[in-house]
């Protein structure tokens, strides 16, 4: 009967201690929030690799944050020297034609910011007690390489940008002109400038002039600014030329809209009528008559002077 016992005493003592293996099971994990799981994968802080320049605006290292271009995900005003030296592309195109290769392209870009942008300015009202937002844009003259820049985001009123520091830069598109002037001089490999506008929310265009004359390679142009100021006689390959309606100059009445030195156009669009003539030089008034006669569009798709008499150039 003892060794009986004695036999059964080690199974006992096996079972609790299976017992309190058992009990030991992990809790199931808490779930991860959305929040913390973007700042793990895409918001996680890392020192700024050296050397690196400074930044002056907060809402413009947001942008660079949100766009994955400041590789450090902080607002530190520091950007590594590398992430703006490789940096070709800033925003995305006011428009993006579906499952076109733009829109394949800056699909991962869109996707991250949609996650990263609310995040970076809830911390940051949270930090500062104010909102995020760029107020200027005078660190974009620190990007010698940018090629295609997009001002697709809320921005405070400026009263100027000058990029004739960004010598490569190729397109250049904003979908509300809320700045006052705008130096393009010295681009001399932009072929691009669209000025959208858009009414949702409205805002006031503040755009008064824009300098192109030192921008021999100029092929479209879409002007929502003030038609006193521009001036593209000296742009002599532009193809497309639109002048956007501003309803706070609908009233304004010019004498001419002077195209003599724009041999190239195939394109005119002004949607109002701030001219009382426009003239054409002698090949695009031909393609534009012949165009007229046979009720083609022909070469010039877009013409539409709403009233305006069409002249040619002696």
């Amino acid at each position: 009967m003892k060794n009986l016992i004695l036999f059964f005493i080690p199974i006992a003592v096996l079972a609790v201690v299976s017992c309190k293996e058992n009990n030991n099971v992990p809790e199931p994990a808490v779930p991860v929030s959305k929040e913390d799981s973007i700042k793990a994968l895409l918001l996680k802080p890392v020192p700024t690799k050296e050397p690196y320049i400074t930044l002056e605006d907060d809402g413009f290292e947001a942008e660079l944050i949100a766009q994955g271009i400041d590789t450090d995900n902080q607002i530190n005003g520091r950007i590594a020297l590398e992430d703006v030296g490789k940096t070709e592309n800033f925003g995305r195109p006011v428009v993006i034609q579906p499952n076109s290769k733009e829109a394949e392209y800056y699909k991962p870009m869109l996707t991250r910011y949609t996650e990263v942008m609310p995040l970076l300015k809830k911390e940051f009202k949270g930090k500062t007690g104010t909102e995020l937002i760029v107020k200027q844009i005078t660190d974009i003259n620190k990007f010698k390489k940018l090629k295609y820049l997009y001002l697709n985001f809320s921005i405070n009123p400026v009263d100027s940008l000058d990029l004739s520091a960004n010598t490569q830069l190729e397109i250049f598109e904003t979908s509300d002109a809320q700045i006052k002037v705008i130096n393009f001089d010295n681009c001399k490999q932009i072929k691009k400038i669209n000025f959208g506008y858009s009414t949702h929310p409205l805002k006031t265009t503040i755009l008064h002039k824009i300098y192109v004359s030192k921008c021999p390679g100029l092929e479209y142009l879409s002007y929502n600014g003030d038609p006193r100021t521009l001036d593209i006689s000296l742009n002599t390959n532009l193809k497309y030329l639109q002048i956007v309606n501003r309803g706070d100059l609908n009233p304004l009445k010019l004498e001419r809209l002077d195209l003599c030195n724009n041999p190239h156009l195939a394109s005119l669009f002004v949607e109002v009528s701030y001219y009382k003539d426009v003239y054409l030089s002698k090949d695009v008034y031909a393609t534009y008559e012949n165009s007229k006669k046979q009720n083609l569009p022909n070469g010039f798709p877009l013409l539409d002077a709403t009233g305006a008499l069409v002249n040619v150039c002696k």
